[in-house]
């Protein structure tokens, strides 16, 4: 009776990753402040994920919980890198150091359309005293999507979709977001999921 009405499961994740990275860093020249300095390199990475839910689990065979099925795949990307940083004036009264940082960053993952992508950074540091420091930076950035959103399996839930839908009566709601985003979606204020699954 024990066997017929539970027992244990179990799934497996494997995810490999490789890295291949070269950089060059060193003095390109100097200043009155101080040295500018560099780094410039290239990496190429690769990632793989194997996920093997249970039998029990890709069969719908567990009353009560997800199904799930297996997800597997790969990714790859390519990148190249540099960074900059410039002493602006050091010593005077005031400012301690006060330096620039330039980086940017451009890349390929085989899984984004749209050939290489590009992000970039700056920044300024300004040591006033020793125990004092201001920073600002500004810059881009961007994420790949991860390889279990890639290659997600399909599942099944038992949340029903009143538990989960924000834009039921939505013409109620008090949150702006969800009000602009559901009138955008051109779902009526009083949408109730009548007939939703």
């Amino acid at each position: 009776l024990v066997r017929a009405v539970g027992g244990w499961t179990k799934g497996t994740t494997t995810y490999n990753q490789l890295d291949a990275t070269g950089t060059l860093t060193g003095t390109l020249f100097h200043v009155p402040a101080g040295d500018v300095g560099a780094a410039f390199g290239a990496e190429y990475r690769r990632y793989s994920i194997n996920d093997q839910p249970d039998l029990a689990s890709q069969n719908g065979e567990v009353w009560g919980y997800s199904s799930a099925q297996v997800t597997r795949g790969t990714d790859k990307v390519k990148e190249l890198f540099g960074e900059v940083e410039v002493p602006i004036l050091k010593g005077i009264r005031g400012i301690e150091a006060l330096t620039a940082n330039a980086s940017a960053r451009t890349f390929k993952y085989d899984s984004v359309k749209g050939g290489w992508n590009k992000v970039w950074k700056l920044g300024l540091s300004w040591q006033i005293i020793p125990s004092l420091r201001l920073r600002a930076t500004k810059g881009t950035s961007f994420r790949a999507p991860g390889l279990y959103e890639l290659y997600l399996g399909n599942l099944s839930g038992f949340l029903s979709q009143t538990s989960i839908d924000p834009c039921i009566d939505w013409g109620n709601s008090t949150n702006p977001k969800i009000r602009a985003n559901c009138a955008a979606a051109g779902i009526p204020n009083n949408y109730n999921a009548a007939g939703s699954s």
